[in-house]
């Protein structure tokens, strides 16, 4: 077995970036296995993982290399078949998905016999006497033929290279049981002694471990069952464990987190959640918002997607309390990147944005507990900072307080709610040329929504006053917006997702959307080269907003819906159902006639202290139409179809226009083996359109 004597402390001091710098040139010449993030110095490609309600955040790369935390280490994996060993670090046929859209992910990898799967999540369970938060990553041999995996210990994470100065590997009692692996703390448990294992350090020119396991030398010797332990110098240690994982067989291995202290031998962690159990609970948190039926399964599978990962932006930490009969204290942090990357600590506008989009799409009680620390970020004067992020502070309140049903927490921060309308009612009158008057009438209207709710109803006006003007002055659409190149390479996802927030906004086209979409991995996440972050959570929540306003816009004198026809939906129904708005929960449905969309709607009762009768309008199918009924239906103007659109039968013959389902916007979409036959007839003809104003059902 391998031994280095430890001596002196020489534990690396400096950071991840200045050791990334320093030391990635002589690993790429020893020839060890790097992710693109290091070695192709490209931005990393990841997606977060965890629980709810919890400090931390892992994160899974797009070949299923685990980080369970910042600067700490990577588990990474590979597999020995019939004919050679695959590294799925660097191997073609690698795919990823999310299961169910939920923040668990999972690597398939095609071997000769088949595929090997890569699954992993994070759960609570019953065994774990720490926090009870365990990081579980399984590899099921879907295969014809019996593997031999190897568990990959890295001193590296996505963000660069980290410092392990030694790795311990030992049983936990007499050798029979489990087994642990020790990177400083606890980091992962084996069920069973590994049958093999190969180790070396990254110190000067010392080769990577994963050439000894691809040349069949890893050890199978082991100390008189005391296990294994490695230093490195440099901080470079790394460690390989081979187990054998047989035809239809699963091999697992757990990380637990919130390991500080452990009083009692840690065992293996019985019990716990699966992965489809897991998927599942996050189905039921993202259920509780609104409801969307959409035609293009390419935008609903993001949108599944993005419900499901913005919860891990809101991060709860607990702090030791200092007397034993009382809680101890929670501090809530609502984090773009969760610690990962070279990003300082989110914003506040930022913030604020994710807050927004929480709390829209039905997550009240994150955001309740969230907006406990609300001024936290407000400066002399009122504002947050600048134009964006104190409209951002004072909408984030508004939807709350709209989607909730509960102006609470703006009612207990009046004063400070007031300062920062009157700031930005300052700025407003006075507003320069750089500042887009969208963003300004936003706030302003944010803010006569709160004041409205909580019966103030002079400074509502006033507010409502202070917005009208802002929103003239904006005119037909965002002149003040900057000009984006959508698919330009150094145009990041975070500005195209600005882009798409400031079209929406405005009412304007929202192509910049379905540019988002072009841009995701294969997990819909979006990485940020400025910050280098593999997962950066502002962008899900700004494609949320996005989307939110384009189907439902909630305005002061009604709602607008569909603001934007998509030209990929014309002759397409959708669905809303449960939209929160000022107004009422508003449900609508888009059914086609003839070339003819038909609306239905019905909007709920309209929350304390609003008053007056809202407007109903759809500018993206009909611009001339409104209606105050608060339900009805109605069949609109004809909608010209869209140049290259794919129509079934002829407008003009009376029959359903029927346009060809959208594809995806950048991956085929496969109906399948079962899928019907396509039909060589026509449609029937179906009955004609009703007189203008009738019912179409």
């Amino acid at each position: 077995m391998l031994r280095r004597r430890r001596g002196l402390d020489r534990t690396p001091t400096d950071g991840p970036q200045a050791r990334t710098r320093r030391l990635v040139p002589g690993l790429v010449d020893a020839g060890w296995t790097l992710p693109a993030s290091l070695a192709g110095d490209q931005p990393p490609v990841a997606t977060r993982l965890g629980v709810a309600d919890s400090p931390w955040t892992v994160v899974v790369d797009g070949r299923g290399a685990v980080s369970p935390a910042p600067d700490w280490f990577t588990l990474d994996w590979a597999v020995g078949a019939d004919d050679r060993w695959y590294v799925p670090a660097r191997e073609p046929g690698v795919e990823q998905v999310r299961v169910d859209h939920a923040p668990v992910v999972e690597t398939r990898m095609r071997v000769p016999s088949g595929h090997v799967v890569h699954r992993v999540w994070v759960g609570r369970g019953p065994s774990f006497p720490g926090d009870d938060e365990w990081v579980r990553v399984e590899v099921e041999n879907d295969s014809t033929l019996p593997i031999a995996l190897a568990w990959i210990v890295r001193p590296w994470t996505p963000d660069g290279l980290a410092a392990v100065p030694n790795i311990d590997v030992a049983p936990v009692r007499d050798g029979s049981g489990p087994w642990l692996i020790r990177v400083g703390d606890v980091a992962a448990v084996l069920p069973r002694r590994p049958s093999r294992w190969a180790a070396g350090v990254g110190d000067g020119d010392g080769p990577d471990p994963l050439a000894t396991v691809l040349a069949g030398e890893a050890s199978s010797e082991w100390d008189d069952g005391r296990g294994l332990s490695i230093f490195s110098d440099e901080g470079l240690a790394s460690v390989i464990l081979l187990v054998p994982v047989p035809h239809t067989a699963t091999s697992s291995i757990a990380l637990p987190r919130g390991v500080e202290s452990i009083s009692s031998p840690l065992g293996w962690p019985a019990g716990g959640p699966d992965a489809a159990a897991v998927a599942r609970g996050w189905s039921s948190l993202a259920d509780a918002g609104p409801r969307l039926e959409l035609p293009d399964p390419v935008l609903a599978d993001a949108l599944a997607a993005a419900r499901r990962s913005i919860t891990l932006s809101h991060r709860v930490v607990r702090r030791p309390a200092e007397d034993m009969d009382r809680a101890a204290p929670v501090d809530h942090r609502i984090t773009a990147a969760g610690g990962w990357g070279r990003a300082a600590p989110t914003p506040v506008g930022e913030q604020m944005e994710i807050l927004a989009a929480l709390a829209w799409w039905g997550q009240d009680d994150a955001v309740d507990r969230a907006l406990v620390d609300w001024p936290t970020g407000q400066q002399r004067g009122g504002g947050f900072g600048s134009e964006e992020a104190t409209a951002a502070a004072l909408r984030a309140l508004a939807v709350h307080a709209v989607a909730a049903g509960d102006a609470g927490p703006a009612r207990a921060w009046l004063p400070e709610v007031g300062g920062a309308v009157e700031w930005l009612g300052r700025r407003a009158r006075r507003a320069g040329p750089g500042v887009d008057p969208h963003v300004l009438a936003d706030g302003l209207d944010a803010g006569a929504v709160l004041f409205a709710l909580l019966d103030q109803p002079e400074a509502a006006a006033a507010m409502a006053a202070d917005a009208a003007g802002a929103r003239r002055r904006a005119g037909a659409g965002p002149a003040t917006a900057p000009v984006v190149d959508l698919d330009a390479p150094n145009v990041t996802p975070r500005a195209v997702a600005a882009a798409a927030v400031a079209a929406t906004r405005a009412g304007a086209e929202a192509a910049a959307v379905w540019a988002l979409l072009r841009r995701a991995s294969s997990t819909w996440t979006w990485s940020d080269p400025e910050r280098w972050i593999g997962d950066d959570g502002l962008v899900p929540a700004r494609m949320l907003s996005a989307v939110a306003r384009l189907l439902v816009d909630d305005r002061p004198d009604g709602i607008a819906v569909t603001t934007w026809l998509p030209p990929a939906w014309w002759g397409l129904g959708w669905e809303v159902h449960d939209a929160p708005t000022r107004w009422g929960r508003l449900s609508y449905a888009v059914r086609w006639h003839s070339g003819r969309p038909a609306l239905l709607w019905e909007l709920g009762e309209a929350l304390g202290g609003i008053g007056g009768d809202p407007v109903l309008t759809a500018p993206g199918l009909d611009p001339a139409w409104s209606a105050t009924e608060r339900r009805g239906e109605a069949l609109l103007a004809p909608v010209a179809p869209p140049e290259g659109a794919d129509v079934g039968p002829e407008v003009a013959t009376g029959g359903v226009a029927v346009a060809a389902p959208p594809r995806s916007v950048w991956r085929p979409q496969d109906p399948g083996p079962d899928a019907p036959a396509p039909s060589a007839d026509p449609p029937a003809p179906g009955p004609p359109p009703p007189e203008e104003g009738g019912s179409f059902t």
